[in-house]
């Protein structure tokens, strides 16, 4: 385990390692309720065997006192402490609910960390005829425009305050459809690590893109003006 974390540590590309965190700790602490779970039910199936044994203990008193209801006990149940009702943990019906609840919880971990590891890919495809379309792609979301349909390119040094209306906003990418403060509701992709953005207005929509680094972001600007002409300012 040590070695593995001076690894960790130790990587260069550590900020493309840590932009899922937050899931990898929602995943990693329910992998560690489940081994609770499974230690605590060894615990109690050793001490029962052991008080069998002896015969000199109250069923219900062990299972309690070990964190887990007893399952022979009804399913809903007088609190030991304080009033009114509670699930009986140890019956076989809540065993499947906290699984359940288990497996929901690490499916939305991993649902939500694809956003957090999508990086965002901007390609330029000539097609028949000599129309040049753009296509921006993050995780789920996809998006593309003509070059002759742009009207207007604008490089930011900052990126604008946003509000997600649809998609993901997240710590590392802002992706969908968001409100952008002074340009109304645009079709994102912005890595926020990266400071500086494009505006990308076209004949029916306006787009807010950046990429994973400001030298990036700036290389696509030249490209876009560059194949725009001089008709696009």
């Amino acid at each position: 385990m040590i070695a593995l974390l001076t690894a960790f540590l130790s990587t260069k590309d550590l900020p493309a390692m840590v932009k899922g965190s937050s899931y990898l700790s929602i995943m990693l602490c329910t992998a560690g309720s489940m081994v609770t779970m499974f230690v605590a039910d060894r615990n109690v199936r050793r001490v029962k065997n052991q008080a069998d044994f002896a015969k000199f203990y109250d069923e219900d008193d062990i299972y309690y006192l070990l964190g887990k209801k007893n399952p022979n006990a009804p399913r809903v149940q007088e609190k030991r402490l304080g009033i009114g009702f509670e699930i009986n943990a140890g019956n076989e019906v809540e065993t499947v609910i906290v699984a359940l609840t288990m497996v929901f919880v690490i499916g939305m971990a991993i649902f939500l960390s694809r956003y957090d590891f999508a990086d965002i890919t901007t390609s330029f495809t000539e097609e028949t005829g000599g129309r040049v379309q753009v296509r921006v792609v993050a995780a789920d979301e996809r998006d593309s425009f003509y070059v002759d349909e742009i009207t207007e390119i604008e490089l930011l040094e900052n990126y604008p305050r946003m509000s997600k209306n649809t998609g993901y906003d997240g710590t590392v990418y802002n992706i969908g459809a968001f409100n952008v403060s002074g340009y109304g509701r645009c079709r994102t992709y912005v890595c926020l690590k990266t400071r500086s953005a494009l505006i990308v207005r076209t004949q029916d929509k306006t787009y807010l893109l950046n990429d994973e680094s400001e030298a990036e972001t700036r290389e696509l600007y030249d490209r876009l003006v560059e194949a725009c002409g001089d008709g696009v300012q």
